[in-house]
């Protein structure tokens, strides 16, 4: 096994580092100071070109580049359904702390994406595309998903400022038939109207909710009006909170997000795994480039709330498995003084102690290199990278660990 160092990212919506998860494991992982006039927002781990890992005990060597070296490492026969990724390591895993609210974002399917690269190789850096999963390690909450056409519809009629963006009450009563068409006519009046219009409009739907909460309670979603139009003022991207699906996970619950579904994280932390790809395509509450045609364009228009995962326990292991190749989750609880045994597998995986303190053997590395480890003690923060076909034991200490790992998702090795 590798002990990896691994990158933060601080993007304007992490979290102060006093406050933020990220630092803390990031702080851990490389045994220095966070800089507390810096938001936490992303810890990474895997081979991605953007921030890669590097391997421990070397002057600089990434974790993409000793993959490059040591192509076995990530299985001596790659599923069919992962192909594309030839040897590289097909998953992306993450720590997220979500400080204030990410774009109103989609993924591509593959071929969109390569679409993409070539059209605009400058926004979009990768040729795969990025389904990922999100597991919450605190309350956590987001836009997931459309909701149904009829239920905007009774919104819109309660809501004049929100009928209005999406086109009048002739696209209400559209709405109200439930057709995927009139839900995406009304999306792409919302996303495509002229700027000074939303700000306008925008502002009009937060002056009369600052007034109305006086004399009455505001639904969730109008908190979020509310608390978007300080962090994004004017952003049409704040009438998305009656179109898409308000979602809170509690702790241990997950969501899966396939290609082409919007979404926008808005608070919490949570652990992330995706295809190893940022290819984002965002048209709201965002300084970023927006590309609100082609999102329009590419999206499913499904509709209703997505499906909250509560994980599958698998011999003592929590199983988040999304129908993906590219990637499965596994948390792994120890209490007290514990011991686990991680069988071999046929791809390769990450392990990230997220708590306590956990001593990992191996008994017989899979393949031969100077910086491979055959026994690590770990902490908080400490992140392992496991070559396919390496059997490693855990035992904890006497305060236990909670550990996950990141993998290829284990029905496509079948």
């Amino acid at each position: 096994m590798l002990r990896l160092r691994c990158a933060s990212r601080n993007y304007a919506w992490g979290k102060a580092a006093k406050e933020s998860e990220v630092a803390e494991l990031w702080t851990c992982n490389q045994g220095v100071e966070a800089d507390e006039t810096l938001p936490y927002a992303e810890f990474w781990m895997g081979a991605h070109v953007g921030a890669p890992s590097h391997v421990d005990g070397t002057a600089n060597t990434s974790l993409k580049d000793w993959i490059e070296i040591h192509p076995e490492s990530v299985g001596k026969q790659v599923p069919t359904k992962l192909q594309g990724w030839k040897r590289a390591l097909p998953f992306l895993f993450k720590v997220l702390s979500v400080g204030t609210a990410l774009s109103i974002q989609a993924h591509p399917d593959a071929a969109l994406a390569v679409q993409l690269r070539q059209r605009r190789p400058d926004a979009y850096p990768d040729d795969k595309p990025k389904p990922e999963m999100a597991v919450a390690l605190r309350d956590f909450e987001a836009l997931c998903g459309f909701r149904k056409a009829a239920s905007v519809a009774e919104t819109a009629r309660d809501v004049p400022e929100l009928e209005e963006m999406l086109g009048g009450p002739q696209s209400t009563q559209a709405l109200a038939t439930g057709h995927e068409k009139a839900l995406r006519d009304a999306f792409r009046h919302l996303m495509t109207c002229e700027p000074e219009l939303a700000k306008q409009k925008a502002q009009k739907l937060v002056d009369r909710l600052q007034h109305e909460r006086e004399t009455r309670t505001l639904c969730p979603e109008e908190e979020w009006v509310l608390k978007l139009s300080v962090q994004y003022p004017g952003d049409v991207g704040v009438f998305c909170v009656f179109v898409l699906n308000l979602l809170r996970l509690k702790p241990g619950e997950a969501v899966a997000l396939g290609a082409n579904e919007p979404h926008a994280y808005l608070q919490g932390e949570i652990v992330e795994i995706m295809a190893a790809s940022d290819n984002v395509v965002r048209a709201g509450l965002t300084p970023k480039f927006r590309d609100t045609e082609v999102l329009c364009d590419m999206l499913t228009y499904k509709q209703g709330t997505p499906e909250v995962m509560q994980g599958v326990e698998e011999d003592g292991v929590i199983v988040y498995r999304p129908p993906f190749p590219e990637f499965e989750l596994h948390w792994i609880v120890l209490e007290g003084a514990g011991s686990k045994t991680i069988v071999a597998d046929r791809g390769p995986s990450i392990l990230l102690v997220f708590e306590g303190t956990c001593d990992f053997h191996v008994d017989e590395p899979a393949l031969v290199d100077a910086n491979l480890l055959l026994n690590v003690q770990g902490s908080k923060g400490s992140v392992l990278f496991l070559p396919a076909h390496t059997q490693v034991h855990l035992r904890s200490h006497e305060r236990g660990a909670s550990i996950f790992q990141a993998k290829c998702n284990e029905q496509d090795f079948e």
